[in-house]
Formats: structure tokens, sequence, C-alpha cells
């Protein structure tokens, strides 16, 4: 989620519940994709690290490609290669990356 326009706003709680509803709905979803999509949905394969010495270079670097500073963790990675004037190649993507539930999560989330 981008920077949260919930944060600090009184029922944080009841929001946070939802998200959580929302999560869970998304784990049923992928329960019923086929095995195939599933795997390709899974996979971890198609994103990298990139690790300054510093927060302060972290910030610096986010600044001057104007990436807002709350999301700094996870960059999109089609946003950064425009951003750096890379050209990707196309790819056809019959998923949504956002419907990812992790296996974790969802013991969580039915306890």
């Amino acid at each position: 989620m981008a920077c949260s326009e919930r944060a600090g706003r009184r029922g944080a709680d009841t929001d946070a519940l939802m998200q959580l509803g929302e999560l869970k709905q998304e784990f049923e979803r992928a329960k019923q994709m086929p095995r195939q999509l599933r795997q390709r949905v899974m996979d971890s394969e198609y994103w990298c690290t990139v690790c300054f010495q510093t927060h302060e270079q972290l910030m610096s670097f986010l600044n001057a490609l104007r990436i807002p500073p709350c999301e700094n963790k996870y960059i999109d990675g089609q946003v950064l290669a425009q951003k750096l004037g890379i050209t990707l190649p196309p790819a056809e993507v019959r998923f949504r990356l956002s419907s990812y539930v992790d296996k974790d999560f969802q013991k969580l989330v039915d306890n």
C-alpha cells in the first residue's frame, strides 16, 4: 500500500481488521487458481534487492528519482526502469501480483 492515508487516524484497528479480511479473501481466491498459475504467482524469481551503506544514501537515491520515501521497501521495477531510462521487454502477466497470499499470513488470519 502506498503511504497509508489511514495512519494516525482513529479506527486504525478497524482498518487493520478490514485489511486482514481482504487479505483472507485473496488467500481464498489463490487457493482456487489452477496449479500452473498458482506457481507463477508465487514465483520469487522476479525481484531483487538494492542495498546502501546508510539510510541517508537510500533517501538521497529515492529523492533523486522522485520516489516517495514511504515506498522505500518495495519499488515497482517498471517504475524504477522508466525513471532510469531503461526499456524493459514486454511481459504478458495474466495475474495480479497484489493477489499473492503468503501461507504464513494465511495462518495468522485463520487463527
